[in-house]
């Protein structure tokens, strides 16, 4: 069984990309009812599923039989799913599997991959992947202990280096990114289009900033207008939005909208008769804003791309702790693996004791029937815990070695041995195997 993943992301592909290949959480159920189809002879193509998409990644997992077939199907579904041809996905896409994929993924949940280093949202984002695949029963033993590997990896990153100290978030970003292209920005009229967690975030960033005059618009007016009592700010109903847009100097939008949210004509209206230029960045993905206005006279439009020259800043600020970041993920890898080898050799090593425990109880039972019932209930607890003593300690050596030359990557020679001495026919069906962390 191999592990896969197929993906894009912010080092891959631009926004434009992205926002075509994302998953909303609807989405998310759909594609994985139907990555789980089976192929033509019955069996399922791909064994466990589970789909990551943030702003800034799409990444789909799974287990398969065969690496190729694994790949192809994957590139299929992507493609049939967003309506894509070959030409425009082949050219941004990364593929990565088994060791490698695993680095990938404990990367990305190390936050060495994010647009922002350091970040933490992508540790909520990644659990979030997990519970859907979870819920939608998806994701079996090697994919679910896959992930709580990754959490438990983003964990001890944090907690054992400094790569989070003084992390930006998209948000502050977009603000900082403001107070450097916009003259007087405390002074300015601004627009807060959308108070998920990252339009709050930038609330908060501009607040900080000495902005004063601040209007919050969000669809369901009373979330916009609880944030707004709560941080002294204005609040709009959302069938203002070109009123507010006409009255604004800068306008940040982050809503989880599927589409646009401010089109051309809305913003060629609110810009007109303008004597300075109207201001937007547009951190959402997909974008808020028709990209048409950055075409617009009297318009500066920004989207998340062009934030990263200052995230690159950022980065550098923080890169000394890359070294040891990766020194956690190899380390974290190696017992991975280790674990995926045991996991191997589990379905031999519980067919050894079911042909000891089969062997232990015919031969209790022969045993009981020679004593014509002359033995007392203690007697025979004595001699059932004698014979389930003798076969432990028979199986405990065996079994001990068989689980170390797993997890030095020799499993398979030693399984062979043990399946052809022993006669066993052990199932394809893997019983759950608990995966615990170093942390």
């Amino acid at each position: 069984m191999h592990i896969l993943t197929i993906g894009l992301s912010h080092e891959t592909a631009p926004v434009e990309v992205r926002e075509r290949m994302a998953f909303r959480n609807d989405d998310i159920l759909m594609a994985l009812r139907e990555l789980s189809h089976t192929g033509q002879d019955g069996s399922p193509v791909l064994h466990e599923t589970i789909i990551l998409s943030t702003c800034n990644r799409v990444e789909l997992y799974c287990t398969c039989s065969n690496i190729e077939t694994g790949r192809r199907e994957l590139l299929s579904f992507l493609r049939k799913f967003h309506g894509l041809s070959v030409d425009y996905t082949e050219q941004y896409l990364y593929c990565y599997a088994d060791l490698d994929a695993i680095n990938h993924l404990f990367s990305v949940a190390s936050s060495i991959k994010s647009m922002v280093l350091g970040e933490n949202q992508i540790q909520a984002q990644i659990k979030q992947a997990l519970d859907t695949a979870r819920d939608q029963q998806s994701t079996g033993t090697v994919l679910t202990a896959l992930f709580q590997a990754a959490l438990s990896v983003g964990k001890r990153v944090r907690n054992e280096t400094k790569i989070s100290e003084h992390s930006l978030s998209i948000s502050n970003a977009a603000v900082n990114f403001l107070q450097r292209n916009v003259p007087e920005l405390a002074n300015k009229k601004l627009l807060v289009v959308g108070n998920g967690k990252m339009g709050l975030l930038a609330v908060r960033s501009l607040l900080k900033r000495g902005v004063s005059d601040l209007t919050i618009i969000n669809r369901t007016f009373e979330t916009a207008l609880d944030v707004a009592t709560e941080l002294n700010v204005k609040a709009a109903h959302f069938e203002d939005l070109e009123a507010e847009l006409e009255k604004s100097d800068v306008v940040v939008c982050s809503t989880g909208a599927p589409g646009v949210v401010l089109t051309e004509t809305m913003v060629a209206a609110a810009a007109a008769d303008r004597e300075e230029s109207l201001y937007i960045i547009d951190i959402a993905v997909p974008r808020d804003v028709d990209e048409n206005v950055a075409h617009l006279p009297g318009v500066a439009l920004y989207n998340v791309d062009e934030l990263q020259d200052h995230l690159d800043s950022n980065r550098n600020k923080r890169a000394k702790e890359l070294d040891h970041v990766h020194a956690i993920i190899a380390e974290e890898i190696r017992k991975f693996d280790s674990w995926l080898c045991c996991l191997k050799v589990k379905p031999v090593i519980t067919s050894l004791r079911n042909l000891a425990d089969d062997i232990k109880e015919r031969e209790l039972r022969r045993a009981m029937g020679r004593f014509e019932a002359t033995l007392s209930d203690k007697d025979q607890q004595i001699v059932q815990d004698l014979t389930n003593r003798i076969v432990n300690k028979m199986l405990h050596q065996p079994l001990v070695k068989l689980r170390e030359e797993a997890g030095e990557g020799n499993g398979n020679g030693y399984a062979a041995v043990v399946r052809n001495l022993f006669g066993l026919e052990t199932t394809k069906d893997i019983d759950e195997l608990e995966y615990k962390s170093v942390a």
